[in-house]
C-alpha cells in the first residue's frame, strides 16, 4: 500500500466531512469532468452490506508502509479522526435503487457473469468471499488504517456498482467500458475503488492491481484528503480508464480538495442524465466520423473544428432524445423541426441527413449553405418574416386544438416581452465605418501617451541619417482606456474589440502584443524575414501611397531615411494607387 499524494483542506465553512461526499459523489457520477477521456459513467445498483468482523485482517496503522501485518481488528488508534467523520448517510446510499434486504458478505450466492443487468448483492456476496479466502488484506484496505469502529460491531458498508465509459476516437481506439465496484465506509471516511475484471468462466473479479482509495482523515483539528493505492508496484495505467499514479494523487486529489469545501449544490437536472452516455458516446463517434470532412471543406471565416463537433455533439443528443421519445410514444414517425437563427445550417443539414424532416430559417445566407444539396431546406428570411411563418404554424395548431376540444386556447406568443431580434443588414463594428477625425484623434492621444508627453525635436540629417529616436514606453491596453475620456470609451465599446481592435487597424503606428501597445519600430520590421499580417508585403504597388505618420506627427520625425521608408516623407512623394489586378483585366 503507498500514498501517492495528499493534501490538507481548509474548512472556514465548517463543509466537511459532508462536503467531502459530495466531492466523492461527482467523481462517482461524472468523473468526466475531471478525466477528459471519459465520456461519463452510469451507476447500475446501489446498495449497503455488513463486512463480518472475523474476515478483515488490519493493515498497519500509517498510510503509505510498503509492509503489512495480518490479525484481528484493533480499536481506535491514535491519530483517529474523531468522532462525526461520516455522515448519517453517505450521498449515494439509499434511494429507489437501494437493495431490499441487507447484502451480507458471507452469502456467496449463485455465480454472477457479466451482463448489463448485475445482482449487486449476489456479486458482493462473491467477490468478498473470494477475497477473504485469498486476499484478506483487501478487506482490510477497505476501511484504511485506525479505523475506529469497535470490534464487536459489524462493518456496515456502502456499495455501487459502476460502469466507466471512456470517450471513442480513431486515434485511440478504446476498450470496452469498465465496471467498478465502489466501497464507501462512511464512519472511517474512505472510498475505494475496486475494479472488475472476467476470469476464465466468464465470473467477475476484483483485479487486484487497480485497486485504490480515497481517504478523509483528521489530526489537529486539521482536515486532510489522500489518494492510496493497494498495490503500487502492479499498478496498469491504461491512460483512460486508469490513468496513472501522478494524476490521482495530484489531478483528481486537487479537484476533491476544491470541490470539498464549495458550496456548489444546483437544482438543475443535467441534461446528459436525460440520455445514455454510453449511447450518446457512440452516436458522437458515428457522426463525427460520417461529417468530418465538412472540417476541410469549411468555406467561412470561422473555426471549422469548433463549429463542426460542436453541432455534431448537439446533433447526437437530439438524435437519441428524439429516439426514445417515439419509443415511449410507440410512434416511428420522426420527428419535425424549424431551427430559427440556423446560422451555418450544419445542425440542420446532420438532423435532415438523419431522416428529420425540417428547415432553418436566418437573416443572411451562408457561404456553406451551397454545400449541403437540396436535402437540406435554409431559408433566408427577415425577423419579421420568420414570425409571421411561425406564427402560422403556431396558428394552426390552436385551430386544431379548439376544433377538438371546442374551446379557443390562448395566442401563442413567439418571443419574451422586450426581445428583438436582430436587423437582416448586419452592421459593420470593426472601427472601419468610424469617422477618420475621431480615429486620427485617438491614435494622436494613445502615441502622444507612449511618448510621455515629450516634444523633441527632430535629430535628423538632410541626408537621413538619424541621431536620436524615441521609441516611447509600452502600455498595457487597460492603461491606454484609464487615460482616454467617457464618451471616447463609450464609443469604442461599441466595436467589435473596441480600443484592440483601433490601434490594430493602425498599424503603421502601433504594435499591440499580448496585450501591450507600444510605436511601431520600421527598422525592426524590414530586418524581419516575414512581415507582420496586418502589413502583409511592401510590393511595389503600395509603396509610398500613403503619408508617414512619424514624418508627420513624431517629434523625431521617421526612423527611416525617405529612400528605405515605405511611406511618403510629404506629398511630393505621394504615388497614386495603381488599379487591382481585377480592374485592370476588366474589359
Amino acid at each position: 500500500m503507498a500514498e501517492v499524494g495528499r493534501v490538507r483542506v481548509c474548512d472556514p465553512g465548517a463543509l466537511l466531512p459532508g462536503g467531502f461526499w459530495a466531492a466523492v459523489a461527482v467523481w462517482l457520477e461524472k468523473p468526466q469532468v475531471v478525466n477528459k477521456r471519459l465520456s461519463g459513467a452510469r451507476l447500475e445498483a446501489r446498495g449497503s452490506a455488513a463486512l463480518p468482523r472475523a474476515e478483515v485482517c488490519r493493515p498497519g496503522p500509517s498510510a503509505g508502509l510498503e509492509q503489512e501485518r495480518r490479525g484481528p481488528r484493533q480499536g481506535s488508534a491514535e491519530g483517529d479522526p474523531g468522532p462525526g467523520l461520516g455522515p448519517e448517510r453517505s450521498p449515494t446510499a439509499g434511494g429507489p435503487e437501494q437493495a431490499q434486504a441487507p447484502l451480507l458478505a458471507g452469502d456467496p450466492g449463485p455465480p454472477v457473469r457479466t451482463g448489463r443487468a448485475v445482482d449487486l448483492g449476489s456479486l458482493w456476496g462473491r467477490l468478498s468471499r473470494s477475497l477473504a479466502d485469498g486476499s484478506p488484506e483487501v478487506l482490510a484496505f477497505l476501511s484504511g488504517p485506525g479505523a475506529r469502529s469497535p470490534p464487536e460491531a459489524p462493518q456496515q458498508l456502502d456499495l455501487a456498482l459502476r460502469t466507466v465509459i471512456p470517450k471513442r476516437s480513431t486515434r485511440c481506439p478504446l476498450s470496452a467500458p469498465g465496471r467498478e465496484v465502489v466501497v464507501q465506509d462512511v464512519p472511517n471516511g474512505t472510498v475505494t475503488f475496486l475494479p472488475l475484471e472476467e476470469n476464465e468462466d466468464g465470473h467477475l473479479e476484483v483485479k487486484m492491481n487497480n485497486v485504490y482509495q480515497i481517504q478523509l482523515s483528521r489530526s489537529k483539528e486539521e482536515w486532510f484528503i489522500s489518494v492510496l493505492i493497494f498495490c503500487p508496484e502492479r499498478w496498469h495505467s491504461d491512460g483512460v480508464i486508469y490513468p496513472n499514479p501522478t494524476w490521482l494523487g495530484e489531478e483528481l486529489l486537487a479537484r476533491l480538495a476544491k470541490w470539498s469545501v464549495e458550496s456548489k449544490k444546483s437544482e438543475f437536472k443535467s441534461t446528459l442524465s436525460l440520455i445514455s452516455i454510453l449511447r450518446y458516446s457512440q452516436v458522437y463517434q458515428e457522426l463525427k466520423e460520417k461529417y468530418k470532412e465538412m472540417v476541410k471543406v469549411w468555406p467561412e471565416v470561422t473555426d471549422p473544428e469548433k463549429f463542426v463537433y460542436e453541432d455534431v455533439a448537439i446533433a447526437a443528443y437530439l438524435l437519441i432524445l428524439w429516439e426514445e421519445e417515439r419509443a415511449q410514444r410507440g410512434v416511428t414517425t420522426k420527428q419535425s423541426f424549424v431551427d430559427l437563427g440556423c446560422g451555418n445550417g450544419l445542425l440542420v443539414h446532420i438532423l435532415c441527413s438523419e431522416g428529420h424532416p425540417g428547415r432553418g430559417i436566418d437573416v443572411r445566407r451562408r457561404k456553406i449553405w451551397d454545400l449541403y444539396g437540396p436535402q437540406t431546406q435554409l431559408e433566408v428570411a427577415a425577423d419579421r418574416e420568420a414570425h409571421r411563418a411561425l406564427g402560422a404554424e403556431a396558428k394552426g395548431v390552436s385551430e386544431a386544438c379548439t376544433a377538438a376540444h371546442g374551446a379557443e386556447t390562448p395566442a401563442v406568443e413567439l418571443w419574451l416581452p422586450g426581445f428583438h431580434p436582430r436587423e437582416k443588414a448586419e452592421p459593420v463594428r470593426n472601427c472601419a465605418s468610424l469617422p477618420r477625425d475621431f480615429i486620427d484623434q485617438v491614435v494622436l492621444q494613445v502615441a502622444n501617451l507612449l511618448l510621455g508627453g515629450k516634444k523633441l525635436h527632430t535629430g535628423s540629417s538632410q541626408e537621413g541619417v538619424l541621431k536620436t529616436w524615441n521609441g516611447g514606453e509600452s502600455l498595457s491596453l487597460m492603461e491606454v482606456a484609464r487615460e482616454l475620456d467617457r464618451e471616447t470609451l463609450q464609443r469604442l465599446k461599441r466595436e467589435c474589440g473596441g480600443l484592440q481592435t483601433l490601434l490594430r487597424n493602425s498599424h503603421q503606428v502601433f504594435e499591440v502584443l499580448n496585450g501591450r501597445v507600444h510605436l511601431r519600430d520600421w527598422r525592426r520590421e524590414l530586418q524581419r524575414e516575414k512581415p507582420p499580417e496586418a502589413k502583409r508585403s511592401l510590393s511595389s504597388e503600395a509603396f509610398k501611397t500613403r503619408i508617414c505618420w512619424f514624418f508627420t506627427h513624431h517629434p523625431d520625425g521617421c526612423v527611416l531615411p525617405s529612400a528605405c521608408c515605405p511611406f511618403a516623407h510629404g506629398p511630393g512623394e505621394l504615388r497614386p494607387p495603381q488599379a487591382s489586378k481585377k480592374k485592370r483585366q476588366a474589359p
